[in-house]
């Protein structure tokens, strides 16, 4: 049997990736999983309170996004909850009891149980607690641990979190998956996991085509006339402001040629005013542009009407924007950093993501449309797209349950 949510609502790589596989566990998949149960403890991104624990223990929607059920000893959930206390937020005896309770159905199922929990931090406050047990197997998805290069960027309560959760998961897992060779070695180097107990299997975003946009959503985009695109919500790691100040220098140019830049993604007041201000101090205020976070159709349509996708990051596990741009036929001007080079193979135009000079001269070619080749950019986009899919994904995933549940 497959446990998890049935909605995930939030957009973000690791909700697509947990609705691919629990799709394709629910559909193609399942006859792989007879006489076992699997479940995606912390998949869900949803706000649905309406039913209790042990009705999402047996397959239902539950309270997720408050009471995760992970596989941890009682005694490291005490040490989490005690954080969290700590920095303010809500750690009642109440619902550490409602998760203890939900242990019981674990316990009491008749068949071999794998969990395969994806690492979502986003959801990491409230811990559930199960027993170790020869009946379970554990398979751990990392995406990133941006923390162990950049802890500045991370509250003090989440850093301290996600050091007991890696130490846990370090000696409970059966198998670690990564999304990236690039992750699985900063895995291997930063957190000293045994490179043989890490599979990578990739992403993918060949599911990006399905979003067809209205007619509306396309008229909306070309409304924009000549632009730059950059999906991204403005994280530190994301590199926003070296972007802008890049664009700054070509300002003039810029306005002169009708080219600006559109940013996507969810931002909050303070997040407006941030780049507002960079936008200000760098001259760009008249050729940036905020739209926020924008419908999956009208993303497409943006897409598709960019002259180029700009990802100036420095840090990625795995980079599905670039994925999605080039799925699209969106040339894409990458950082070197992380895994966008793995992920972009030689379609992308690479630069290092510390070096302006360097970047303006690229956005200069794309200003004055010369230099770059956008039709072969976007013929090698689409050859790179073919290296990764989600049936290849979910198929790969596939194979491990089988292994490790064979090995029960």
């Amino acid at each position: 049997m497959i446990h998890g949510p049935s909605n995930i609502s939030r957009r973000g790589g690791a909700a697509r990736y947990g609705q691919q596989l629990l799709q394709y566990m629910q559909g193609e998949g399942k006859e792989s999983l007879v006489g076992h149960d699997l479940y995606y403890p912390g998949l869900s991104l949803n706000n649905d309170d309406s039913h209790s624990p042990e009705e999402w223990i047996h397959g239902l929607t539950g309270r997720l996004k408050h009471i995760i059920y992970r596989t941890m000893p009682p005694v490291l959930y005490d040490q989490l909850l005690r954080l969290y206390e700590i920095a303010g937020k809500d750690g009642s005896n109440a619902d550490y009891k409602v998760a203890r309770a939900a242990v019981s159905p674990w316990q009491r199922a008749g068949t071999p149980v794998l969990l395969h929990e994806l690492m979502n931090f986003d959801i990491i406050g409230d811990i559930g607690t199960l027993s170790p047990s020869p009946r379970f197997k554990l398979v751990v998805t990392f995406l990133d641990i941006q923390d162990c290069f950049y802890p500045e960027n991370f509250r003090v309560v989440n850093l301290n979190s996600r050091r007991l959760l890696y130490s846990y998961f370090k000696d409970r897992a059966d198998c670690f998956l990564a999304i990236s060779h690039f992750t699985k070695q900063t895995m291997v180097d930063r957190l000293g996991i045994a490179a043989e107990k890490i599979k990578v299997i990739h992403l993918a975003a060949d599911a990006m085509p399905q979003y067809q946009p209205t007619e509306s959503d396309k008229s909306w985009a070309a409304s924009f006339g000549r632009y730059l695109l950059y999906p991204a919500k403005p994280f530190f790691h994301k590199n926003h402001a070296f972007l802008i100040s890049a664009l700054g220098k070509l300002h003039q140019a810029c306005e002169k040629g009708g080219l600006q830049l559109l940013l996507t993604g969810g931002v909050s007041k303070k997040d407006i005013q941030h780049l507002n201000r960079i936008s200000a101090d760098n001259n760009a205020q008249n050729i940036v542009q905020i739209l926020g976070f924008v419908s999956e159709t009208r993303l497409h349509a943006l897409i598709k009407g960019a002259e180029y996708l700009v990802f100036p990051s420095f840090f990625e596990g795995f980079g599905m924007p670039v994925l999605e741009a080039m799925t699209l036929g969106c040339p894409v001007l990458a950082s070197n950093a992380g895994s966008l080079p793995e992920v972009g193979g030689d379609a992308a135009v690479y630069f290092d993501p510390r070096c302006e000079d360097e970047l303006i001269a690229l956005l200069d070619q794309v200003v004055q449309e010369k230099g770059l080749v956008r039709e072969a950019m976007i013929e090698k986009g689409y050859r790179n797209c073919q290296r990764f899919s989600w049936r290849k994904t979910c198929e790969a995933t596939t194979a491990v349950y089988k292994e490790l549940l064979g090995s029960m």
